[in-house]
């Protein structure tokens, strides 16, 4: 444009000078679009994550191999990751994104006739939620910054960023009877006993039927059995108080879920069976694998409050009585933002199934038994 009106003032004047500056000017532009489409640029040989799931705070990178796949060498080019942050509510199915964020400004140095280059960018992991990475862009200048030229490389890759595990300990288990003694007491092996009786399923062990039933009922029936070797220990977020309806409260959100992950993980590794539940009608059951653990995080690195205006309290208390309809004798942790109210209710009830000595609300600074 401003060789153009150049052109047009010396034309116009007659002066010689800017007609020469025009034509100078013009040849730039030329000059540098003709460089960034006739220069080679890079290709996306390989993207990956060293690991597709970590924690929060801990490192993980980026990886990205690059080849030049012509004859000349490849001039200094701009690199360009992107990401974006986001976390899955609960119950309105929307996200909460965070981005995109310009993640990274890396030059690549000039690379040979067909060989390759790698780098590797740090993902940074400071909050928790799923990842999209990409894609990622290359971008070319001409030597006068004139003309630019973008390349568009890849597909998105996606991580999960769990939360922080909280150094705290379930509480054990307080045993009122024999039978709760007995299942603080690991069995391997051998800890199972028989429960009752029921229809044969797909998968079930044929040594466990039972034959003289069976030929009674003119049906396979095989011996249910209840393991005791390990205790029960559910993990209860609160997610639907009305103290968590603000953004100032964001912090107190975030202790409390890691909070809950600590906790989890501390009931896994000492082999307890673990169930994870929210206020929001989340229930993962039980589970004491290392899959189920990880199930948890997943949840964990998406969920999000969902307060509601009233009755919070008693919603909490419906969770608790469903949770205790298939309680196996363990001990129940609430992690919640308002631990008073919530001992006042839960203890004027009596139709609970958690004995009254495991039932124990936590909050983000400290542990009162209920």
């Amino acid at each position: 444009m401003a060789a153009a009106l150049l052109a047009a003032s010396g034309y116009l004047f007659g002066i010689v000078v800017l007609v020469v500056v025009a034509i100078a000017g013009l040849g730039v532009v030329v000059s540098g679009i003709a460089y960034v489409w006739l220069c080679p640029s890079l290709t996306l040989i390989h993207k990956s994550l060293r690991a597709r799931r970590v924690h929060v705070g801990d490192q993980n990178q980026i990886h990205i191999l690059l080849r030049n796949p012509r004859r000349l060498r490849s001039p200094v080019l701009a690199l360009t990751e992107t990401i974006q942050i986001t976390q899955q509510r609960t119950k309105q199915n929307t996200a909460t994104t965070w981005g995109p964020t310009e993640f990274a400004n890396l030059m690549v140095p000039p690379v040979k006739p067909h060989q390759e280059i790698a780098v590797s960018l740090n993902l940074p992991t400071q909050q928790r939620g799923k990842a999209l990475i990409g894609p990622l862009h290359l971008t070319l200048h001409d030597p006068l910054s004139v003309a630019v030229r973008k390349f568009q490389l890849g597909q998105q890759l996606e991580a999960l960023i769990y939360p922080t595990l909280a150094p705290v300990q379930p509480p054990k288990n307080k045993p009122t009877n024999m039978l709760d003694a007995g299942k603080r007491n690991p069995i391997p092996q051998h800890a199972d006993e028989l429960h009752g009786l029921r229809p044969f399923q797909t998968g079930d062990d044929p040594r466990r039927i039972h034959w003289r039933s069976s030929a009674h009922q003119d049906a396979l029936i095989v011996r249910q059995m209840e393991d005791y070797s390990h205790t029960y220990t559910t993990v209860l977020l609160d997610t639907t108080s009305g103290a968590l309806g603000n953004p100032a409260t964001y912090e107190l959100f975030e202790a409390m879920v890691s909070m809950a992950a600590g906790l989890c993980c501390a009931a896994q590794q000492r082999g307890d069976y673990c169930r994870f539940a929210t206020s929001a009608n989340f229930n993962t059951g039980y589970g004491s694998d290392t899959a189920h653990l990880y199930r948890i995080y997943e949840h964990l690195a998406l969920v999000q409050p969902t307060p509601t205006t009233s009755h919070q309290t008693s919603d909490l208390h419906k969770t608790v009585e469903r949770l205790g309809m298939e309680n196996k004798g363990g001990v129940l942790v609430i992690v919640a933002a308002k631990t008073d109210d919530i001992q006042q209710e839960l203890s004027k009830t009596s139709s609970l199934k958690f004995r009254s000595n495991s039932l124990v609300v936590l909050d983000p600074v400290g542990v009162k038994d209920g």
